[in-house]
């Protein structure tokens, strides 16, 4: 009986290994954004992405997953009339001092929806920060407090 609890054991064992060594292996990698737009370059400077934050050279703005919503919610020029954002609710208490002294929104931004659109040439990332309690619907009424464009780069 011992024996059978011994290799039980040394099974189990191997499966949580395993189990634990691809569950790093697929952890997701940081996306690189490259500041394109003046307010980007001048404000936040280049950024990384993930699913649960976005870092600033100045600051880690801290983010959950909502829900995907239609373009019109993030600040994008024109977008294709099926394109999708993300939304995702800031955890971080604070607005961000980035470059220059400068706000990330100016006051607490409680919002930040993120738009990622790829052509032939480029894949760009459209970041939209809003302010106030109410979640945004791309309305007039939404309280945007900034917004950035970046160049994302192919990851590595």
């Amino acid at each position: 009986m011992d024996l059978v609890k011994l290799q039980l054991r040394r099974f189990v064992g191997a499966g949580l290994v395993l189990f634990s060594l691809l569950g790093a292996v697929a952890a997701p990698i940081p996306q690189r954004w490259v500041a394109t737009s003046n307010t980007a370059m001048s404000i936040t400077g280049d950024a990384r992405f993930t699913a649960n934050a976005i870092g600033f050279a100045g600051g880690r703005l801290s983010i959950q997953f909502l829900k995907w919503v239609p373009a019109k919610v993030s600040f994008a020029p024109s977008s294709p009339p099926k394109a999708r954002a993300e939304l995702y609710r800031v955890l971080s208490k604070n607005d961000l001092i980035l470059k220059n002294h400068n706000f990330l929104c100016g006051q607490r931004p409680t919002f930040v929806s993120v738009l990622i659109l790829h052509s032939a040439y480029a894949t760009d990332a459209y970041l939209t920060v809003y302010s106030g309690a109410a979640e945004p619907t791309g309305a007039s009424t939404d309280k945007v407090c900034a917004g950035y464009t970046y160049s994302v780069l192919p990851a590595n």
